[in-house]
């Protein structure tokens, strides 16, 4: 890593404040994760110096620290998902592994670890119970995070949009949060800025006017949707932050493929030819969604690829009224 220094003139102070002013707007959004914990001994004395190991178990990214006076230590900036394999040793006592750690996007995993004297052999059965303080790494505000199972899992319908995920969130319709109009929202792509900057239609998300969206949701690794967050780095919004980072690929090799379609038809298998019984003036309708996705390593262990494509092209009438006299009338009523 890189460190540079600035040096201003005496009596300029302003060109310190205007620095520090403009230089915080680059932490405006989080695209990583952080792994933190105490390591003790039995009796709960804090281990001051235990090597900390992280490993992200489907690429074997590394991430390794030592705990401080306190035992307490912190693997900042650490990639979002999982699972990850920690592992903590200390001279004099037995190496301990946890696994199937999930980290989430924009929050801190808390692992500890109480770790044995080498050659002693445990006895009695011990019961703890952890507090779940107001204040905490469990409680980050009004949000939800969708992780890459969730984002599989979820039914949508119509579009494979952004908003047919986060209108699960119950602090919002997957469009307006907080009774906030949506285009107060801020939406990122690793960091990255998807705003509907032109300001027409009602979604905030560029592409959404469109019934699109900026990004398949098969290249969404997680989202996070940020309604009243604790972290003063979630900032840019008045209704709700919504950060997503892109996948990666890993050591196995995997793939998606999909398509679905939705077309009006006089057969009745896409769409309905009653109302009770009204037969309504059905508009011609057509939707063709298709992805693909794969992904993998180039050298395993070191570099990945990840590729994606999606396609929708949709063809849908402006309205299906017809005015009484018309010759398109059909002499029934309009549903």
């Amino acid at each position: 890593m890189n460190h540079f220094t600035l040096q201003f003139p005496a009596g300029k102070a302003w060109a310190v404040f205007a620095f520090l002013l403009f230089g915080t707007s680059l932490f405006a959004q989080v695209t990583t994760s952080t792994i933190s914990g105490i390591v003790s001994d039995k009796s709960g004395e804090p281990l001051i110096g235990a090597t900390v190991v992280a490993t992200h178990t489907p690429t074997n990214t590394r991430y390794g620290t030592a705990t401080n006076a306190s035992g307490r230590y912190t693997l900042p900036a650490v990639r979002v998902g999982g699972p990850y394999s920690v592992t903590v040793s200390y001279t004099g006592y037995e190496s301990m592994t946890k696994d199937g750690i999930y980290a989430s996007l924009g929050t801190a995993a808390n692992i500890d670890f109480q770790v044995q004297e080498a050659g002693s052999v445990l006895d009695e059965v011990t019961i703890t119970a952890n507090r779940n303080d107001i204040f905490s790494s469990d409680r980050t505000g009004a949000s939800t995070t969708f992780s890459r199972q969730q984002l599989g899992s979820i039914p949508t319908t119509g579009a494979r949009s952004i908003n047919s995920i986060t209108k699960y969130n119950p602090n919002g319709n997957g469009n307006s949060f907080g009774g906030q109009d949506s285009r107060l929202n801020n939406f990122t792509i690793d960091g990255s800025v998807f705003n509907n900057g032109f300001g027409l239609g009602t979604d905030a998300q560029a592409g959404g006017r469109t019934g699109s969206t900026a990004i398949s949701l098969d290249a969404i690794e997680e989202l996070q949707v940020n309604v009243a967050p604790f972290d003063v780095r979630q900032s840019g919004f008045v209704g709700t932050g919504m950060n997503a980072v892109t996948r990666s690929g890993k050591n196995e090799f995997f793939g998606t493929v999909f398509g679905n379609i939705r077309k009006s038809d006089d057969s009745g298998i896409f769409n309905g030819q009653k109302i009770g019984d009204v037969k309504p003036t059905i508009g011609l309708f057509e939707e063709n969604v298709l992805g693909v996705s794969f992904g993998g390593p180039i050298i395993k262990n070191k570099l990945f690829f990840f590729a994606n494509y999606e396609r929708q092209r949709q063809t849908t009438p402006a309205t299906t009224w017809v005015a009484d006299g018309s010759p398109l009338d059909v002499g029934e009523s309009n549903t």
